[in-house]
C-alpha cells in the first residue's frame, strides 16, 4: 500500500512535471511583436497610427494568443533596448520621411542590429517613406522597397485588387477593394530581387491630375500610368541572412481596417514577418464600427468654411487663374485682380507649376496705392530634391523689383535657374495698401504662359 501511494505520487509529479516542460516550450514559440505608432497627424479618422496599432494588437491577442506576445508603443515612443533585441518583428505605422521615427537620434542603427540578426521589419503607408540619403539603403536590405517623394507619388485612388498570388500573407484574403491614399511607383531591389508583390492594382488617369512635384508627378510615372503599368501597393520581401519584410502603402483611412481582407492581410503579414506560422484561413478577427472608435487621436472636427476673399469665393476662384492669395486678400473683377495687405507680413500670389523649364522671365503689369519694394521668388526641382534628401540650405531664390505709387507699371523681373519650377511666387510689397493687377505673363524656354484677368 506504501509502495502504491510513492508510486502513484512519482508518476503525477512526472506528469505535472512534464506539463510544466511543455508550458515552458510553448511561451519560448510565440513571437515577441513589438508595433510602433507614430504621433498624432492630419485630421480626425486619417493617420490614426495610434489606434491602428492598437486595433491590430487587439486583433492578434484574440486570435492568436498561444503564437505571439505583442508590445504596443504609441506617439513614437521608442522600445527599450532589451525589448528591440528581443523582437521577432518591428512594424511601424507612422509619419515618414524626416519625421520617422526610425530616422530619430540612433534608432536606425538600434534596427540594423536586429535586422542582421533575422528580426522582421514592417512599415506601413507614409511610413514607408524615408529620405535617399537616410534610410533607403536600409528599407530596401529590410522590406526590398520604399516611397521615394521625388519618385513616388501618393493621390487618392480605388485599387481593385483582382488577383492575389499565393503566399502565406494572402492566407484567406479574398480580391478587394478600397479608396485609399495608395502609394505607388514604389523604389524596389534591383531586379525585384527576393522582393513578391502582394497587392497589384493599375491606377486610373485621375491619379495624374497634379502638376509634376513632390509626391504627386514626374516624367516617368506619367508613362506608366498613361501604358497601364500595374503598380506594386504592398509586398513582402526576404533577406540573405533570413529575415522579412513587408510594405504597405494604404492605411491613410482608419475607416479601411474595417475591411476584412486589408486588415488580415496585414495582420498574416505580421506572423511571416516573425516567422509564426499563418493560419490556413489567416488570422481572422472581428472588428466592430465600436472598435474602429477605440483609442483615436483628440483631434478637433473639421472647421467650418467661412467665405472670405482671401480663399476667393466660387466665382472669384476661376478669375485668379490658379494663383492663390497668401497673407493678403485677393479679389477679380473687369478683368482686374485686386489685392489688399495688411502691412504686417509680404503678401504672395501664389502659383504651382511643374512645366516650366528654364531661365525664365516673369511680366506683370500693376499699379499701387504706396509703392514699394516687392520680390519674385521661385523654388525648383533641384532645390525640391535637395531639401526632401536633408539639404537645409535649398531654399527660395528671389529677385527684387519696386512699384512706384500712382500709375500703372510694366514690370520684368528674370529668374536665374536653369531647371523646372516647383513654386514661383510674387509677393508684393510689404506696405499696407492696394495693388491692382492686369495681367501676368511667365516666358520660359519651354514657351509662355500668360494670365490676363
Amino acid at each position: 500500500m506504501k509502495h502504491s501511494f510513492f508510486t502513484s505520487l512519482f508518476k503525477l509529479s512526472m506528469v505535472f512535471g512534464l506539463a510544466l516542460v511543455q508550458l515552458s516550450a510553448h511561451a519560448a514559440d510565440k513571437k515577441n511583436i513589438v508595433l510602433i505608432a507614430g504621433k498624432q497627424s492630419h485630421g480626425p479618422g486619417a493617420h490614426e497610427h495610434n489606434a491602428g496599432v492598437q486595433l491590430f494588437a487587439k486583433c492578434l491577442r484574440a486570435a492568436v494568443p498561444d503564437l505571439v506576445d505583442v508590445k504596443v508603443h504609441l506617439n513614437a515612443e521608442w522600445p527599450a533596448e532589451e525589448e528591440i533585441k528581443s523582437a521577432d518583428t518591428i512594424l511601424i505605422y507612422a509619419d515618414g520621411f524626416t519625421m520617422h521615427p526610425a530616422l530619430q537620434g540612433d534608432h536606425l542603427q538600434h534596427l540594423a542590429a536586429e535586422m542582421k540578426r533575422g528580426c522582421g521589419f514592417m512599415a506601413l503607408h507614409w511610413a514607408t517613406e524615408v529620405p535617399k540619403n537616410k534610410g533607403e539603403a536600409e528599407f530596401l536590405d529590410w522590406m526590398g522597397g520604399y516611397c521615394d517623394p521625388i519618385w513616388s507619388v501618393n493621390p487618392h485612388w480605388l485599387a481593385n485588387f483582382t488577383t492575389l498570388p499565393q503566399h502565406p500573407i494572402t492566407s484567406g484574403v479574398h480580391p478587394f477593394s478600397t479608396t485609399d491614399e495608395w502609394y505607388f511607383h514604389m523604389r524596389f531591389r534591383e531586379g525585384m530581387a527576393s522582393v513578391r508583390p502582394i497587392l497589384t492594382a493599375v491606377p486610373p488617369d485621375s491619379t495624374m491630375s497634379r502638376p509634376d512635384g513632390v509626391r504627386s508627378g514626374n516624367p516617368d510615372v506619367r508613362k506608366d500610368v498613361a501604358n497601364k503599368v500595374p503598380q506594386h501597393v504592398a509586398w513582402a520581401a526576404e533577406r540573405p541572412g533570413g529575415g522579412r519584410g513587408f510594405g504597405f502603402t494604404g492605411g491613410h483611412f482608419h475607416k479601411g481596417w474595417a475591411n476584412n481582407d486589408q486588415r488580415k492581410l496585414v495582420l498574416n503579414a505580421i506572423l511571416w514577418t516573425a516567422k509564426a506560422a499563418v493560419p490556413a484561413n489567416g488570422v481572422e478577427s472581428v472588428v466592430t464600427e465600436e472598435d474602429l472608435k477605440q483609442n483615436l487621436d483628440p483631434k478637433p472636427a473639421p472647421k467650418a468654411q467661412v467665405p472670405n476673399p482671401a480663399a476667393a469665393t466660387s466665382d472669384e476662384f476661376p478669375a485668379l487663374q490658379g494663383w492663390k492669395p497668401r497673407a493678403c486678400t485677393a479679389t477679380a473683377k473687369a478683368g482686374i485682380v485686386t489685392v489688399t495687405t495688411d502691412g504686417k507680413s509680404a503678401a504672395p500670389l501664389i502659383i504651382f507649376r511643374g512645366d516650366m523649364h528654364g531661365r525664365a522671365t516673369l511680366k506683370f503689369r500693376a499699379r499701387s496705392t504706396q509703392g514699394g519694394e516687392g520680390r519674385v521668388a521661385w523654388f525648383t526641382s533641384a532645390a525640391d530634391q535637395k531639401f526632401l534628401q536633408g539639404d537645409k540650405d535649398a531654399k527660395l531664390e528671389s529677385a527684387t523689383f519696386k512699384l512706384t505709387a500712382g500709375d500703372w507699371q510694366d514690370i520684368t523681373v528674370s529668374t536665374a535657374a536653369n531647371e523646372t519650377f516647383i513654386a514661383l511666387r510674387l509677393f508684393l510689397p510689404v506696405q499696407p495698401q492696394t495693388v491692382e493687377i492686369d495681367w501676368i505673363e511667365a516666358q520660359s524656354t519651354e514657351g509662355k504662359k500668360r494670365w490676363d484677368f
